[in-house]
């Protein structure tokens, strides 16, 4: 029986052999602009055919088929992975002189106390040093305010692991002992946002008090809007936000 119909499938296979191929040839070409599932449909039918011809066509169709595929749909898992990695950034929101400014992202960092889901609110102060790379001094507001200290990064020349007073922990450390409630550092250059991480030479230092990553250009505003707040003592206030957690997803 299996022989019966092993003959009959191959004299049907050869009678549409000569419409067959030129019909796959057809369907490959809308693989090639982005249409895959036609190509991988038919290729999987033809690609274990009988005849050479079948077998080769239907397996070049499935290769066709995939790379069309891939090419369709990888623009959307980058979106949702792009997706699920903004959800970890949180947010900074700066109010002056009764004016709210967009918020501005950051990354937090991986050393010290999460930011409360609450936020941390208080006034925004330069470090100063604005570097904070040696002790920085307690800004002119009242001992029961609240300030969070605004830190230029450094450049990678400044850092070592013999001399590591510019590291992105003693910065945070130096605006704790000056009484801050949290660390904003900006970027030196103009990049994407990095994650701030411990000291691999010595984990067990951490502060004592959450901060965050901000850009560049987060960072310069942020300094213009401080010089041009017309009550410095108390303004501008600033809202330090806690990211969302990542959600995994079936997709």
């Amino acid at each position: 029986a299996s022989s019966a119909f092993r003959g009959s499938v191959l004299t049907w296979t050869r009678g549409v052999r000569g419409r067959a191929l030129p019909w796959l040839a057809r369907e490959a070409a809308p693989a090639r602009k982005g249409w895959g599932e036609e190509a991988l449909f038919f290729g999987f039918g033809f690609g274990f055919g009988f005849s050479v011809d079948q077998r080769v066509a239907g397996r070049g169709c499935i290769k066709s088929g995939v790379m069309a595929l891939a090419r369709r749909y990888c623009c959307v898992v980058a979106a949702v992975f792009a997706c699920l990695l903004q959800m970890s950034c949180g947010e900074i929101i700066l109010q002056s002189d009764n004016v709210t400014f967009p918020p501005y992202q950051d990354l937090p960092a991986l050393f010290g106390p999460e930011i409360p889901t609450s936020g941390i609110v208080g006034v925004l102060k330069e470090a100063v040093p604005l570097n904070a790379c040696i002790p920085v001094e307690h800004p002119h507001i009242a001992n029961d305010v609240n300030w969070i200290a605004l830190i230029e990064r450094s450049a990678e020349r400044e850092l070592s692991k013999d001399d590591d007073n510019c590291t992105f922990i003693h910065k945070v450390i130096r605006a704790q002992d000056a009484g801050a409630v949290a660390a904003i550092v900006f970027d030196n250059v103009e990049e994407g946002l990095r994650r701030m991480i411990p000291l691999p030479w010595n984990p067990q230092l951490q502060p004592s008090i959450p901060s965050v990553f901000v850009s560049k250009f987060a960072g310069d505003q942020m300094r213009k809007i401080i010089t041009l707040s017309s009550n410095p003592e108390i303004d501008p206030v600033v809202v330090v936000t806690a990211g969302s957690d990542v959600e995994w997803i079936s997709i």
